[in-house]
């Protein structure tokens, strides 16, 4: 009977130092120290690890991605912190772009898919005027209190570029693939995310179709 409560006492300490008493979980534990339930499940997402670890899945954060990004990525809210009505701006149709920060993020991690996800995100609009291009841009952390909204703009005949950028960031041991759409020219070096924008070709071919018929006129 004393040989079968030791093993019992010896299993537990065995399990905890496993589980909640791991220095991963000691380590969690510390990240998400005040923060607010949603930060610390996000954080616990991306970095608890062991036996036993409880995070959410991935399906559960890519819906807290959704939801935070359906705050940021109104038409009307960025034409609203430009300044300007929509009726200035339809020289082409408006352009949204999307996608994960991994530049400007705190932690990064593969899904069950393959899929590199991280806990910054960006909504870009861009918005074509006679003369100029109008930009904003909402930059935001899943696992901090941190928002950064950039509103900005640049004259056709400023503009040398607009392209892609098809990288890989360095992120401790790991090589994350990402793209990029990157506005150059004359005191300009605008670059926003396009990770989670499918069908980002299409609209910057149309775009650089735009800026030729400006630079011929």
């Amino acid at each position: 009977m004393a040989l079968f409560l030791i093993i019992i006492i010896v299993g537990a300490i065995v399990f905890y130092k496993q589980t909640a008493g791991s220095e991963n979980a000691k380590l969690v534990k510390s990240l998400t120290r005040g923060k607010n339930p949603q930060q610390a499940a996000v954080i616990t997402y991306f970095k608890r690890q062991g036996c036993m670890a409880k995070t959410i899945t991935d399906d559960e954060f890519l819906n807290m991605v959704s939801s935070m990004r359906n705050q940021y990525n109104s038409k009307q809210q960025a034409l609203s912190r430009i300044g300007l009505d929509e009726d200035e701006v339809k020289e082409i149709a408006p352009v949204y772009f999307e996608g994960f920060d991994f530049d400007h993020s705190n932690y990064e991690k593969r899904t069950v898919s393959g899929k590199w996800v991280c806990s910054t995100y960006e909504t870009t609009w861009l918005f074509f005027s006679d003369s100029q291009v109008h930009v904003y841009k909402c930059r935001f952390s899943l696992d901090e209190d941190k928002k950064t909204e950039i509103t900005d703009e640049y004259f056709y005949k400023d503009i040398t570029a607009f392209t892609t950028l098809t990288q890989e960031i360095q992120k401790g041991s790991d090589r994350i693939p990402s793209v990029a759409f990157l506005m150059k020219g004359a005191g300009i070096d605008f670059a926003c995310s396009v990770t989670e924008s499918p069908d980002f070709e299409n609209s910057v071919r149309g775009m650089k179709q735009k800026l030729r018929e400006k630079k011929n006129a």
